[in-house]
């Protein structure tokens, strides 16, 4: 697409360009016969004559007018060619960034997958915060929140909320890293730290 947009940008620049040409290339023309014309007919008057200057001076302003015109229409494809260069670095660099979010969310799935099992031992110091932020970035319902608090036992507590939380998939496996490290910082450092 880059490539495409490149070319009509190009493409449309150099028509303008052969148009412009084309025109001045007129215009000398028509300067030259009135210059011959203003030639014979000096001799006819001189009011014919300064006819002729007139119409040479008209010419000469357009065709200075039809220069600074392509003047300014390359500038103006130029600051064209730096856009799209700047949308292009931009493209990169969201491309770039997607591939570190990527990056980023698998790992953050990683850790889920490989500390589930010492995770449902672990938690039910900061479960209540765990479960109120999970909540709150709308990976738990309301009806999810309640059924978690209702568990009667830390540990059925814990693998109930893991197991739900696998089961919603990434997003939410996801979401889950970035509250446990918000409510215990040390426990996912410790984690993680076990694994390097």
């Amino acid at each position: 697409m880059e490539e495409s947009v490149q070319s009509l940008v190009a493409n449309n620049k150099e028509e303008q360009i052969r148009q412009l040409k084309d025109t001045i290339q007129e215009l000398q023309s028509r300067m030259e016969e009135l210059e011959q014309r203003n030639a014979r007919d000096h001799q006819a008057g001189a009011n014919k004559q300064e006819e002729n200057s007139k119409q040479l001076r008209m010419l000469a302003k357009q065709l200075q007018e039809l220069e600074q015109k392509t003047d300014r229409d390359h500038q103006a494809g130029t600051k064209q060619e730096d856009r799209l260069r700047k949308v292009e670095r931009e493209l990169e660099s969201a491309k770039q960034r997607s591939r570190r979010k990527y990056q980023s969310g698998s790992d953050k799935q990683n850790f889920f997958s490989k500390h589930k099992h010492a995770l449902e031992s672990r938690l039910s110091s900061v479960l209540t915060p765990i479960v109120a932020l999970l909540y709150q970035e709308e990976v738990l319902n309301d009806c999810e929140r309640q059924d978690v608090g209702n568990r009667a036992s830390g540990l059925q507590t814990n693998y109930f909320l893991l197991n739900m939380i696998e089961k919603k998939g990434t997003r939410a496996q996801e979401a889950f890293y970035d509250v446990l490290k918000k409510a215990d910082p040390f426990l996912v450092d410790e984690l993680e730290s076990k694994c390097h």
